[in-house]
């Protein structure tokens, strides 16, 4: 994918294996690009920056793409924000460690209703296991 700024000297390439990087020195540029960016992501239409896929078509990407400014605050209440980390990290689990997940959620539920069993608590646990809950 490609990034186009207007007002920076080149184009940026993005691959989807790669962290991408930019360095941006002078503070005006900075801001405004942020602000573009964010006004992106919130839908609006920015004339300045466009992005082209690997055949130079445009992509629209203000669904696809979030900003963070604020690098010690996360939303992570936010229901929004958990289900896409909750989407990126089920997509990134291959079958062995689903597996391994499974196994060792089972062994500690095991372990924990006997705790359980032992106390006069009416409490219950969901046995069911998948990945995605």
């Amino acid at each position: 994918m490609k990034l186009n700024v207007n007002y920076f000297e080149n184009n940026i390439e993005m691959y989807s294996d790669k962290v991408n990087v930019i360095e941006i020195e002078n503070k005006s540029y900075f801001y405004r690009f942020i602000k573009e960016l964010i006004s992106i992501t919130n839908s609006e239409v920015v004339e300045e920056i466009t992005f082209f896929d690997n055949n130079n078509k445009e992509v629209n990407m203000s669904t696809k793409m979030k900003i963070f400014v604020d690098y010690f605050n996360f939303e992570f209440n936010s229901k929004k924000y958990s289900n896409d980390i909750n989407k990126y990290i089920i997509n990134e689990i291959d079958e062995n460690d689903r597996i391994n997940i499974t196994k060792n959620y089972n062994k500690l539920i095991e372990s924990f209703l006997k705790i359980l069993n032992k106390s006069e608590l009416p409490l219950q646990l969901m046995e069911e296991v998948s990945v995605e809950n």
